[in-house]
């Protein structure tokens, strides 16, 4: 019998990835304005990559990062009547629902290395159990 793993943080860092591709796409769409909106853009692209590598390696930190980049889409999402582009706004909703994903991703990816590790070893134990006792 064959047993295929998903690799979840590869697939976390993968929907990261595509928030990132979709907030360029959000920066093309809105245009910025002034210097600071280049600013605060290229720190947030930066912070998406960067959390993409981070997931990729299996870093703990890059669960923080997701959850500091989804509280800045939902203020994004907030002030949203400031975009007069429906699009933005609809593209703004899809990195928080793939972010939100990715987190959840990460988050239970390890509770199950946990519980598959705990059967091998329970499952060890038993084997080494005498049977004559």
């Amino acid at each position: 019998m064959k047993f295929k793993f998903i690799d979840y943080y590869a697939l976390a860092s993968n929907l990261v990835f595509a928030t990132f591709l979709i907030g360029i796409a959000i920066i093309f769409i809105r245009g910025l304005d002034e210097v600071a909106d280049l600013i605060i853009s290229a720190v947030i692209l930066s912070l998406r990559y960067f959390s993409v590598v981070l997931i990729r390696r299996r870093f703990e930190f890059g669960k923080y990062l997701l959850l500091i980049l989804i509280a800045r889409n939902i203020y994004r999402l907030i002030h949203a009547p400031a975009i007069p582009n429906t699009l933005a706004t609809y593209l703004i909703i899809a990195q928080i629902i793939l972010t939100g994903i990715a987190f959840i991703l990460i988050s239970r990816a390890p509770q199950r290395m946990l519980d598959e590790l705990r059967k091998k070893i329970h499952h060890k134990m038993e084997e080494k159990k005498d049977p004559t006792l």
